[in-house]
Order: C-alpha cells, then sequence, then structure tokens
C-alpha cells in the first residue's frame, strides 16, 4: 500500500476539498464503486485521501495527494498492495478524467 514516507513530502490536503472535485465527476465517478473514502495522515497532518474503486479497466486503491506544486499526485494500487500506475502533476480540472482513463473509461464510450 502507499508508503507513509512519501506522504510527508506532500502538502496538507483538505480531504473535503478532495470529495467535492470527486463528487464533480457526478455519474462518471459512480461508475468507479467508489468506496472506503479514508484520510492519510502523516505526522499528525492529512496529507492525502485513499479510496477503493471497482471499475471495468482497474479494481484497487487509488491515492490522492498534491505535491509541491500544488498538482494532484495519482496513485493506483492493487487489491495485492502492488503499484499499478503512477501519475503525478495532474491539474484539478484533468483529475476525474485521469481516474476514469485507469478505471473505468472504454474505447466505445461517447461523451
Amino acid at each position: 500500500m502507499f508508503e507513509a514516507s512519501r506522504l510527508k513530502e506532500k502538502r496538507d490536503y483538505n480531504t473535503q476539498d478532495g470529495l467535492d472535485v470527486l463528487y464533480y465527476g457526478g455519474a462518471v465517478m459512480m461508475s468507479w464503486g467508489i468506496e472506503n473514502i479514508t484520510a492519510l495522515k502523516a505526522s499528525n497532518r492529512c496529507r492525502g485521501m485513499s479510496f477503493r474503486v471497482n471499475g471495468a479497466k482497474f479494481s484497487g486503491t487509488v491515492v490522492l495527494s498534491v505535491n509541491g506544486a500544488d498538482l494532484y499526485d495519482v496513485d493506483f494500487y492493487t487489491d495485492g498492495g502492488e503499484v499499478a500506475k503512477q501519475i503525478t502533476d495532474v491539474y484539478v480540472m484533468d483529475l476525474i478524467d485521469t481516474i476514469d482513463e485507469f478505471v473505468e473509461k472504454q474505447p466505445e464510450y461517447k461523451f
């Protein structure tokens, strides 16, 4: 799972802001089968959030954090705890599409 030492490098994270961004995705986010939303803490400060997804292309854990450039880092972990993919420097306006591309979106989807 996510390495706690990496969390110390991250900026403080407001979980409510992260949820607001995800909820903005509406039906797209719901298609991921999202559950178990958890705040991730290091040094007694919130440094990210994780949640479980069960999408058409990927099932496992997604970890969101904010890096020193105030951009999102998105890490995907298999159910076995292995890193499936890590994406850095994601702008907030691209966050939903970035997650959806790896978790759910199929080539035949038209929208």
